[in-house]
């Protein structure tokens, strides 16, 4: 299990930007894990929710 800690987290946002990545966000997961956020993957949950909403509203 690995465990949350703040030099991991700016290693890992580093590593993102330096391939080229629109860092949007992060997210620490419960293991301890990092999640870092793209701005594609921020539009994809975005695009995602809307879809969802305009399906619960056709019925």
């Amino acid at each position: 299990m690995s465990s949350f800690s703040t030099p991991r987290l700016k290693k890992a946002i580093k590593v993102a930007l330096d391939m080229g990545l629109p860092v949007a966000g992060y997210e620490v997961l419960a293991d301890g894990g990092i999640r870092v956020l793209t701005v594609q993957e921020k539009q994809d949950q975005a695009d995602a929710a809307l879809d969802a909403w305009a399906r619960s509203q056709r019925g």
